[in-house]
């Protein structure tokens, strides 16, 4: 669950240094703005955050979409497990294990969508 919580604050510095990059950026660039984007994500859930990230366009961003949806509902599978407590401790520890590669795969994705922007300013 900490490791979520960590991919929800980097995809919130991920949409502001796009916000910050996109002011300066032209149409030529292969990241860009399908739709405004809030200001305020401090007090953003991880859906949310998908739900802006969907406002940007390009190859990496769509693939960091579909893992970072997959990350969302298993959290959320995961949680209401926790707290229902009708799965083994065994199955759960097994469900932890797979999220983290999960989430582990969305903190790549994070920095390849962080270096194709940084790419664009070159």
């Amino acid at each position: 669950l900490f490791k979520s919580q960590f991919v929800e604050t980097k995809l919130k510095d991920l949409i502001v240094g796009m916000n910050y990059f996109i002011e300066f950026a032209s149409k030529d660039f292969s990241v860009y703005k399908k739709a405004k984007i809030s200001d305020d994500f401090k007090d953003k859930t991880l859906g949310q955050l998908i739900y802006e990230l969907k406002k940007y366009q390009s190859k990496t961003l769509n693939k960091l979409v579909s893992q970072l949806s997959i990350v969302h509902k298993k959290r959320n599978q995961f949680t209401h497990e926790l707290f229902v407590q009708n799965t083994d401790i065994r199955q759960l520890s097994a469900e932890a294990v797979e999220q983290n590669k999960n989430i582990e795969e969305c903190l790549e994705s994070i920095q390849d969508v962080w270096n194709e922007i940084l790419l664009l300013t070159k």
